[in-house]
């Protein structure tokens, strides 16, 4: 279960490494050998090397977005969490009913409303970070919504190489 950006790299990382060495692996065992090294398997049996190597392809060709995706999701969670602990400890010992219900509204906003509206909160701390993590956000908006049009930064741009560079190897 990924909860945490290290469970996501981690997520991340094994599905790369899959990935490759399936593709590799297709790419070294075509032939009687291979074909009857996959009989032997029940998940196997019906795939060529040549299945392998595409399918292989296929999930290689989408990952970088993807964790892009499950990154920022969990990234949004984390910062979520945090402003809402924020708030708790900032006014536990209010006691008034409007100021009360105005913390409820306030952290219900920051539970599922719009993640932009928190991250402006955060401009005047550091404008220059927030407009990253909104850049980011709204790539992973773009994946997460069908990939239409072009986005205006690749995965690539958007993590400075790390994600794209990884996905090479």
């Amino acid at each position: 279960m990924i909860r945490s950006l290290e469970d996501a790299w981690k997520w991340y990382e094994a599905v790369r490494t899959l990935a490759h060495d399936m593709k590799n692996l297709a790419g070294r065992c075509d032939g009687p050998e291979w074909e009857g090294a996959l009989n032997s398997s029940n998940r196997l049996r019906d795939r060529s090397a040549a299945d392998l190597h595409d399918m292989s392809e296929r999930i290689l060709d989408d990952l970088d977005h993807l964790a892009v995706l499950v990154l920022f999701s969990v990234f949004e969670a984390t910062v979520r969490a945090c402003a809402g602990a924020d708030v708790d400890r900032a006014t536990e010992i209010i006691t008034h009913v409007a100021v009360k219900q105005a913390v409820k509204e306030l952290k219900d906003a920051i539970e599922s409303g719009s993640f932009a509206k928190v991250t402006d909160a955060y401009k005047k701390m550091d404008t220059d970070l927030t407009e990253q993590v909104n850049q980011v956000r709204k790539f992973r908006n773009w994946v997460a919504h069908g990939r239409r049009n072009k986005p205006q930064k690749s995965a690539h741009q958007l993590t400075g190489g790390l994600v794209s560079a990884h996905s090479r190897e």
